[in-house]
């Protein structure tokens, strides 16, 4: 694969620069609040001050967030999160997972650890874990294999 196969980037093109710096200009109208990307680098996401989330890359399980699963060379707004503000976001291998200033967790892509009602384990759009609706979260951290990490706002480590 070549740096950037799959819009990894998010400049819309495989290493245009030629390995140099780039600047991800599609996203100059937002305050970039942080970012995500998990070590593989297959994809990433972009949370800004107001609370929104661009996601871009390879999408082959929903980790986009975006409902296909169409790998994306520049960021896209997850559209199905706009009427939350959120918090924290965190990028895993194949699923993603955000919080919103409510404490909820919302997950999508491919995971494991977080049972959601249905016991779905790929969804292509941010869903709600109602399991954990009378927890508040505050800050989330996704890993390898869908484990998803969370601290509550009384500091308990939830697995």
């Amino acid at each position: 694969m070549k740096v950037g196969d799959q819009g990894k980037l998010g400049v819309g093109q495989a290493d245009p620069n030629g390995g140099e710096l780039l600047q991800l200009t599609t996203l100059n109208h937002y305050v970039i609040k942080k970012v995500a990307v998990h070590s593989n680098g297959l994809f990433a996401i972009a949370m800004t001050y107001d609370g929104r989330l661009f996601t871009w890359g390879h999408n082959s399980f929903g980790q986009l967030g975006l409902g296909h699963t169409m790998s994306m060379k520049v960021p896209q707004l997850v559209t199905s999160l706009t009427s939350s503000f959120i918090l924290d976001v965190s990028c895993g291998m194949t699923h993603a997972a955000a919080i919103t200033t409510l404490g909820e967790v919302f997950v999508w892509g491919y995971f494991g650890g977080l049972i959601l009602d249905n016991d779905q384990h790929i969804v292509h759009t941010p869903k709600k874990v109602e399991a954990l609706s009378s927890v508040v979260i505050i800050q989330v951290s996704c890993g390898i294999g869908g484990l998803t990490v969370l601290l509550d706002a009384d500091h308990n480590v939830i697995i």
